[in-house]
């Protein structure tokens, strides 16, 4: 899950924005889980919340609660809708003969 929210991040971060279309979807938390500092590990340093939603676990440095929502933007690519068609582009360079 985390290597597709960094891939995502990093097409964003890449590509301009405009040709990406944005959807905004709100999870409501399901329940939530807390780890005191030195919990699961020594290497620890601060208190962390994980939320549990239909989407995903999502880790927090404050405090939340069940019925908090957490909100996830999804970047989907516009996408052309003509269809390659390798009988038409082979007769488009037939046609044109300036390839030679």
């Amino acid at each position: 899950m985390k290597r597709i929210i960094i891939f995502c991040l990093f097409l964003v971060g890449c590509v301009d924005r405009k040709d990406f279309v944005e959807e905004r979807i709100s999870y409501k938390i399901d329940s939530v889980a807390y780890h005191p500092v030195g919990f699961p590990s020594v290497a620890n340093l601060d208190p962390r919340w994980i939320a549990y939603t239909e989407f995903g676990q999502f880790t927090y440095h404050h405090p939340v609660e069940v019925g908090d929502s957490v909100e996830v933007i999804i970047m989907t690519p516009k996408r052309d809708t003509m269809v390659f068609d390798p009988i038409l582009e082979h007769s488009k360079i037939k046609e044109d003969d300036t390839l030679r």
